[in-house]
């Protein structure tokens, strides 16, 4: 019995070792294509029936691209997402040219010959997106808590065009950040512009009050105020008898809930601690 379960467990180990090498086989599969670069014209052989030619697209962000593609065999090109849903599927071809919309992500892009003889092709893939030419933001003023974030949204002007590359950037990194994507982090207490520019030199500003923040402290321990703008304020407290403040510093007298509130620049901030 005992030799059978040491069979059983190696046999047991083997097939997990040859399903983790399947596994390892597909996954670097999916990444053995050569990218198509936009805007390169690539070209090849298309062996018979069988033969396949596949690339990978990957969007940083939403494009419309035009496929020109060409082929001296009757054969297949089909652009494919992650999920495996269609794009452009254009069968039993000898020459294509379409434009379609693509959102940001990776795509595979596929060539079959369909039939029983040698040939070759061209594709190229070009963007042929509409750009904006000026961009502007829907609100003057977003209101964000320290560690919460916001993509802030923005209108392109003409209508249906796409901002292309924008260069993003914030008037204090010690309040707020921005990264490539237009995504703003709340670091401190305070208020900041945030400016988005276009390749064209277009720009456009908004304003990120980043307006509260909470903290959960023992009683009688103690914190350092937090700051507006990076400078010391003096706050008014609306339960003096579970928060003290002094020295700069605010102190968990009892178990409860208080505000701490300033205004600053008509900009309201709070900041909640609550005492346990």
């Amino acid at each position: 019995m005992k030799k059978l379960f040491v069979k059983l467990l190696c046999l047991t180990a083997v097939f997990v070792l040859l399903f983790a090498n399947i596994s390892a086989v597909s996954v670097l599969a999916k990444n053995d294509y050569p990218d198509l670069q936009l805007g390169k014209q690539e070209s090849g052989k298309l062996s018979d029936y069988w033969g396949s030619v596949k690339f990978d697209l990957i969007l940083s962000r939403d494009y419309t691209i035009n496929f020109n593609y060409t082929s001296t065999v009757k054969s297949k090109i089909v652009v494919r997402d992650s999920k495996w849903k269609a794009y452009l599927n254009e069968n039993n071809i000898k020459k294509c040219e379409k434009s379609v919309s693509l959102k940001k992500g990776s795509y595979t892009v596929s060539l079959y010959n369909n039939t029983f003889k040698n040939g070759t092709y061209t594709l190229k893939a070009s963007d042929s997106t509409e750009y904006a030419e000026k961009i502007e933001f829907y609100k003057q003023k977003y209101k964000l808590s320290v560690g919460k974030g916001i993509t802030l949204p923005l209108k392109c002007i003409p209508e249906g065009t796409q901002p292309g590359d924008i260069s993003w950037s914030t008037s204090n990194k010690k309040v707020a950040t921005v990264n490539s994507s237009g995504y703003v982090k709340g670091k401190a207490l305070g208020a900041v512009t945030i400016t988005a520019k276009l390749s064209n030199g277009n720009t456009a500003s908004t304003i990120v009050c980043v307006n509260s923040r909470s903290y959960t402290i023992k009683k009688g321990s103690s914190k350092k105020l937090p700051t507006i703008n990076s400078k010391s304020v003096s706050w008014k407290n609306n339960k003096p008898k579970i928060i003290k403040i002094k020295k700069g510093k605010f102190k968990g007298k009892a178990k409860g809930k208080g505000t701490l509130t300033k205004t600053v620049s008509k900009n309201k901030y709070t900041v909640t601690i609550k005492v346990v």
